[in-house]
């Protein structure tokens, strides 16, 4: 059986005026497109061959998609919250009526996916589509 050699190519993604490290963390299936953290205070960007600050202050970044979405977790009105990022605008995903969402991914079509906690601290897989968030279940909890 024989293998062929991979080769990969490192980038450099800078870090936005101010910064002074950046830290890569979800990158596109086609790897055109990277979200990430970038510092002093932990902030999310967006790299489409250039960096760009996102203006979430404080969140940690999950995943992005092809489209150039990127989802994750920000601290929106004191609370931990899912938050997707399109073009500019950034909508907080909400919960299933409990205190905190986290976002963990995001397909093709934006579907997001991660987990929040119900109105009785319950947590539960969950999905966010465009209808809002949707209670996947669990595997040992009613």
């Amino acid at each position: 059986m024989e293998f062929a050699q991979r080769r990969y190519l490192a980038t450099d993604l800078g870090a936005p005026a101010g910064g002074w490290w950046s830290d890569a963390i979800g990158i596109s299936p086609h790897g055109t497109l990277v979200a990430g953290a970038w510092g002093g205070v932990q902030q999310i960007f967006f790299w489409d061959g250039s960096m760009h600050d996102i203006g979430i202050a404080t969140g940690n970044p999950s995943g992005v998609n092809e489209a150039g979405t990127v989802v994750g977790t920000a601290l929106i009105a004191n609370q931990w919250h899912a938050f997707r990022w399109d073009s500019g605008k950034t909508s907080d995903l909400a919960s299933l009526g409990g205190a905190i969402s986290w976002a963990t991914g995001v397909n093709r079509a934006g579907v997001v996916v991660g987990w929040s906690a119900r109105g009785d601290g319950v947590v539960r897989a969950t999905s966010w589509t465009a209808k809002g968030p949707v209670d996947l279940g669990s595997l040992g909890d009613p």
